[in-house]
């Protein structure tokens, strides 16, 4: 099931729940080579593989924004890129290896939407708590540099 999409030059970057697009194996967010020859291939080396609790399956990406060289990606997960990250990551968008971007979000808050605001100055996003807790972030713009 795709949740997000971001565009960023002939890149398409695709989150939500799959293991498997463009012809490779990814895990719940990949890129997308777009325009003639590669349409809809697989981006090569760009595999951040979102992780819950060690559970590849499990680390959703439900929001997407990108800015230069920034993929920033929300969800529910607790790694990313290969760094530990609760929820919201950016990435760096050739290769999908975490950027020093790290918001330290409770665990419990799933990243549903995220959107750059003013060229990704800030990062503006919206979430959704368990009903267990109601910590997290708040809607609003949070420093995305």
């Amino acid at each position: 099931m795709i949740d997000a999409l971001a565009i960023s030059g002939s890149t398409l970057y695709v989150g939500g729940s799959f293991n498997t697009i463009g012809g490779q194996p990814r895990n719940n967010i990949a890129a997308l080579s777009l325009g003639v020859p590669l349409d809809g291939v697989a981006v090569p080396g760009f595999n951040p593989s979102p992780s819950k609790s060690g559970c590849a399956a499990c680390g959703t990406v439900a929001a997407l924004a990108v800015s230069g060289s920034t993929v920033y990606a929300g969800g529910l997960f607790d790694t990313i890129g290969g760094q530990a990250r609760n929820n919201l990551a950016g990435l760096n968008a050739a290769d999908g290896v975490a950027t020093a971007f790290n918001f330290r979000m409770h665990l419990a808050a799933n990243v549903k939407s995220s959107a750059c605001v003013r060229s990704c100055e800030k990062l503006r996003g919206e979430r959704e708590f368990t009903k267990r807790s109601r910590r997290g972030f708040d809607p609003g713009e949070i420093n995305a540099s």
